[in-house]
């Protein structure tokens, strides 16, 4: 039990060491990354939210995304994805898929160092039901290996309706169209 102890407050020392160098060294924003590009991705619920919402809607997109994140990296250099969106389609989503790329902080495209490749993105499906003006969020813990990743892009957006009908989008102008910028 003592040992156990000693372990805990030994890794409870090494984390706070941790912060405090990301802190010194002006990393905190490798805390907790909420951005995209260079726009910070705000909620729903905002006068910015609504008038996206309405334009997607217009546009006939079906969701809307609120926060794509990655979070700072672990002790393996392990870095989760992050997305929460909210259908605004009026129809009932099935499947809702992703594809994200990653990039460091002088916005180059990284890859995940573990599977070795230089450009590496990736995927993730959410299996719904999800009902309309319903949100759903979602994480892919340790989607990437690599201690340089800053923030991650969405590449595309698929999603299947459960009347059969699948939606694809892979150009940044649809894609930027369903995220709420600030």
């Amino acid at each position: 039990m003592f040992k156990l102890k000693r372990m805990i407050v030994k890794i409870l020392f090494l984390h706070v060491v941790l912060i405090t160098i990301l802190v010194s060294t002006g990393c905190t924003s490798m805390l907790y990354n909420t951005e995209i590009g260079k726009q910070k991705i705000l909620p729903y619920n905002t006068e910015i939210g609504r008038k996206k919402i309405l334009q997607a809607q217009k546009n006939s997109l079906p969701i809307i995304i609120s926060k794509i994140s990655t979070n700072y990296p672990n002790s393996a250099g392990g870095v989760n994805f992050k997305i929460n969106f909210k259908n605004i389609s009026g129809k009932t989503i099935k499947y809702a898929s992703f594809g994200a790329t990653a990039y460091n902080n002088v916005n180059d495209e990284v890859g995940c160092e573990i599977a070795g490749k230089r450009f590496a993105s990736v995927g993730g499906r959410i299996t719904g039901p999800i009902e309309p003006s319903k949100i759903k969020s979602a994480t892919w813990s340790n989607a990437w290996y690599n201690s340089t990743i800053k923030y991650a892009k969405i590449s595309f957006i698929n999603i299947e309706f459960m009347n059969g009908e699948i939606l694809k989008y892979s150009d940044e102008k649809s894609i930027m169209q369903m995220i709420i910028p600030e």
